[in-house]
């Protein structure tokens, strides 16, 4: 299958640059929690999700339903970024991803039929779904 029908089949989409505004909310530092940069609700975690939370994790708010990633240093601050300037943040990493994979395209590549491990995939959970979601929550009201 090509790019096109493999975008179509898992409902991939991308992410248009020129219609994301920094969200002019303040990142949210918390001990041994997590503060939503979005509605301020303190998000307790489990202890086993520390490892995943160093790494840097997309989360979502249980009280506003919005998505943030939140990231940790080893004393384990959090670092909540709305999703608008953790994709613009970004910018750089996902448009080579687009980049990358547009050339494969381009090179005839066949794309499997998974979707997990690819990196298109990757960049769209990441980044493109939760800020797709944040965004119709915002048009909702």
């Amino acid at each position: 299958m090509n790019l096109k029908q493999w975008q179509e089949k898992f409902g991939v989409k991308r992410i248009d640059f020129s219609k994301i505004k920094p969200s002019g909310k303040e990142e949210q530092h918390g001990d041994d929690e997590l503060i939503c940069p979005y509605c301020e609700s303190i998000i307790e975690y489990e202890s086993e999700e520390t490892e995943d939370i160093l790494k840097g994790k997309v989360y979502q708010c249980p009280c506003c339903e919005k998505w943030f990633y939140a990231s940790a240093d080893i004393t384990v601050n959090t670092y909540c970024t709305p999703m608008e300037d953790a994709v613009l943040q970004s910018r750089r990493y996902i448009e080579d991803t687009y980049k990358h994979v547009d050339s494969c395209e381009a090179l005839g590549i066949d794309w499997e039929d998974k979707q997990y491990g690819y990196v298109e995939w990757s960049v769209y959970a990441e980044y493109a779904k939760p800020l797709f979601e944040n965004m119709e929550k915002e048009q909702d009201g």
